[in-house]
């Protein structure tokens, strides 16, 4: 995934679970910069066991635009929810880690935003 993240907007956090991202306009609204949604993937193998996965986030159903979450402990209960397409090596880890210090509002939405940098 190297090269993918560059200045990626991360504009939510809920603490112990996910750091959410990928959406341009910054707000968790979402924009569709990669076209039409496309359908969820499940694989048995793949679990949310652990954290540092990387999944796209999604509002309903075969529902996928371009936000995407890091999960930052277990959190099985997002098994056949969400696709499952990487995770978190490497130096990446230490932003991801810098993240969930962040401070939030009332609804997980971050006080000032968060980028990472390729």
């Amino acid at each position: 995934m190297e090269g993918y993240l560059g200045d990626t907007n991360f504009h939510r956090i809920i603490k112990g679970f996910i750091t959410q991202g990928g959406d341009s306009t910054g707000t968790g609204e979402g924009s569709k910069i990669y076209g039409e949604p496309f359908k969820d993937k499940f694989y048995t193998r793949l679990r949310f066991c652990r954290r540092n996965l990387i999944a796209m986030d999604n509002a309903e159903k075969n529902d996928n635009v371009s936000q995407f979450f890091f999960t930052l402990s277990s959190t099985p209960d997002l098994r056949k929810k969400h696709t499952i397409f990487g995770t978190a090596t490497g130096e990446f880890i230490y932003s991801m880690l810098k993240l969930k210090e962040a401070l939030v509002d009332e609804v997980n939405l971050m006080f000032s935003r968060k980028y990472i940098n390729n």
